[in-house]
C-alpha cells in the first residue's frame, strides 16, 4: 500500500525523494509503477491537481482516501491544464479495480468544454472487465461527455460493475442552439451536454447515487443486460436536463435489455426542465421509428417537480415491463423550434405517454396512447407566475439598528492600545509566512531545474498505478 500524504517522504518516483512540509497542494505529474493489489490511499483533506489520468494498470488495484471518510475530508483530485479525464481503468488487466471515497472536480468552470481537438472523454473511465468499483465519491464538473463512463468491452466483456452511493454532478451546460448549432454532438465549442454515468456493462448496478443538475441525463443505460439502476435520486436543480434515465440506445448490445431493471428511483424536477423523466426506446430520443429493443423492466419510479416535461415514454420496443409507476409532477413544455411535424406532431407532455403502434408489452393502465418522435425537443415554460409564490404575504424585513460610535474613555483607550499591539503582532507574522513563501519558491526553481532532463512522458503522464 502506497499512503500519500503532505508530510510523509514521497518515494514513488526513485530518482527524486521529496518531502512536502508545508504546501497544501501539490501536481500529480509522476509515475508510480505497482502491481496487482496495489492500493493508494490518500491523506484526508489532501488536494491533488492532476495534468493527466491516473491509470489503474493491474487486478485489484485501489485509490482511496485513508480512514474511508464520508464527507467533505475526502481527498481531492482537480482536473488542471489539459487534464481531461482523471482516472482510468479500463485497460485488460483491470479486473476489480475500485475508486473509494475521493472527490474529483473536472474543472469544466474554470477550464472550459472539452473541445472537438482535444477528443474529451468522461472524468472517470472504468469497464471492459470485471467487478470494478465507484463508490461514495464525489464527481463533477467534468469537461467531457460524462461523470462516468463504464465500457462495454473489446468483446462486450464488462460484467458486474458497481457506481453506487456517490454525489454525482452538476455534469455539462444547456444546449444552446445559438451558440452550439443544431448538433450538440458537433458543437465547434466542444459537447455542452454531460451525462451522469454512462453504463454499458453487464450484471451491473448503478443505485443510491443522487444526481444534480446532469444536463444530457442522469443515467444512460446502453442496454447492459442484467443490470439494475435502482433507489437513485434525480434532481434538476438550476439548468434543464434532456432526460433523468434514458434506455433509449441499440448498441452495443442489439437492442436487448434483457433483465435490465429501472426501479425505485426519484425524479425531481425542482428547478429546472427535464424534458423526459424516463424515456424507453429510439423514438423518445431521435426520428428513428424503425429500430426496436426489448426485454427492459421499469417500475415503481416517482417523478416530481414543478419543472417536469414528459413523464415516462415508451416507443419502439417490445416485451417490456413497464408498470406501477408515479408521478405527482405538473408536466408541461413548450413545443421547441426542432420538434418534429412530420409524419405527425408529438403528443403534448404528459406523465405517460407510449406509441401503442410500436410498444409491445405489458404496460400500466393510466398510459395514454400518441405520437412519439424525439419528444426531447420541447423547451421550458417562460410562465413562472405561480411558481415559488408564498402561501402568506411576506413579512416587511425589521430595520437594521443604527450603529452609534462610542465615546472615548480611558478604558476604551486601552482597548485601543491592546487592538494596536495586536495588529502589530499580525503583521508580523505575516511576514512571516511571506518568508516561508519565498522559500518555497526557491525550493520549487530548483526541483524544476532538477527534474528537466526527465522525458516529457515521465512528468505528464500522469499517475500509473
Amino acid at each position: 500500500m502506497f499512503r500519500l500524504s503532505l508530510e510523509d517522504e514521497l518515494d514513488l518516483l526513485p530518482f527524486l525523494p521529496l518531502r512536502f512540509f508545508f504546501l497544501p497542494v501539490f501536481v500529480l505529474s509522476f509515475s508510480l509503477t505497482g502491481g496487482p493489489s496495489t492500493r493508494v490511499q490518500l491523506c484526508p483533506s489532501a488536494v491533488l491537481h492532476l495534468t493527466g489520468p491516473i491509470f489503474f494498470t493491474a487486478k485489484d488495484q485501489e485509490l482511496s482516501t485513508e480512514g474511508y471518510p464520508q464527507d467533505e475530508t475526502r481527498a481531492k483530485l482537480v482536473c488542471t491544464g489539459d487534464a481531461i479525464t482523471a482516472v482510468q481503468g479500463d485497460c485488460r488487466r483491470c479486473a476489480r479495480v475500485a475508486l473509494l471515497n475521493v472527490q474529483i472536480d473536472g474543472s469544466r468552470t474554470s477550464l472550459g468544454r472539452a473541445t472537438p481537438d482535444d477528443k474529451g472523454g468522461p472524468l472517470v473511465i472504468l469497464g471492459n472487465n470485471e467487478g470494478q468499483r465507484v463508490e461514495r465519491c464525489v464527481l463533477q464538473d467534468p469537461r467531457g461527455w460524462a461523470a462516468v463512463h463504464i465500457r462495454e468491452g473489446d468483446n462486450l466483456q464488462c460484467t458486474g460493475a458497481k457506481v453506487e452511493w456517490n454525489d454525482i454532478g452538476p455534469a455539462g451546460e444547456e444546449w444552446v442552439e445559438e451558440y452550439d448549432g443544431p448538433d450538440p454532438e458537433a458543437s465547434p465549442l466542444g459537447r455542452p451536454l454531460g451525462d451522469g454515468v454512462s453504463l454499458s456493462c453487464r450484471d451491473s448496478s448503478v443505485s443510491h447515487n443522487t444526481f444534480t443538475d446532469t444536463s444530457d441525463a442522469a443515467v444512460v443505460i446502453y442496454g447492459s443486460p442484467g443490470s439494475n439502476v435502482s433507489y437513485n435520486k434525480v434532481v434538476a436543480r438550476s439548468r434543464s436536463q434532456m432526460g433523468g434515465i434514458l434506455l433509449v440506445d441499440y448498441g452495443p448490445f442489439e437492442g436487448s435489455y434483457l433483465s435490465t431493471v429501472v426501479s425505485h428511483n426519484i425524479i425531481d424536477a425542482l428547478g429546472g426542465l427535464i424534458r423526459v423523466g424516463i424515456g424507453i426506446g429510439p423514438p423518445v430520443w431521435s426520428d428513428d421509428l424503425e429500430t426496436v429493443l426489448s426485454d427492459g423492466k421499469v417500475s415503481d419510479n416517482v417523478l416530481r417537480g414543478y419543472w417536469m416535461g414528459y413523464g415516462v415514454v415508451a416507443a419502439g420496443v417490445k416485451n417490456f415491463t413497464v408498470v406501477d409507476n408515479v408521478s405527482t409532477a405538473r408536466h408541461s413544455g413548450l413545443r421547441g423550434g426542432r420538434c418534429p411535424t412530420e409524419p405527425v406532431e408529438n403528443s403534448p407532455p404528459m406523465a405517460f405517454l407510449y406509441n401503442a403502434t410500436s410498444s409491445d408489452g405489458e404496460f400500466q393502465a393510466d398510459f395514454v396512447d400518441g405520437s412519439v418522435q424525439y419528444v426531447v425537443c420541447i423547451e421550458p415554460e417562460s410562465d413562472t407566475d405561480d411558481i415559488f409564490k408564498p402561501s402568506e404575504p411576506i413579512p416587511e424585513p425589521e430595520p437594521e439598528p443604527v450603529y452609534e460610535e462610542p465615546e472615548l474613555t480611558p478604558q476604551n483607550s486601552v482597548i485601543n492600545d491592546i487592538f494596536d499591539h495586536s495588529k502589530q503582532r499580525i503583521m508580523e507574522a505575516l511576514e512571516g509566512v511571506q518568508d516561508q513563501v519565498d522559500a518555497l519558491e526557491t525550493m520549487k526553481d530548483v526541483w524544476e531545474k532538477a527534474i528537466s532532463g526527465k522525458t516529457s512522458n515521465e512528468l505528464d503522464s500522469g499517475m500509473i498505478m
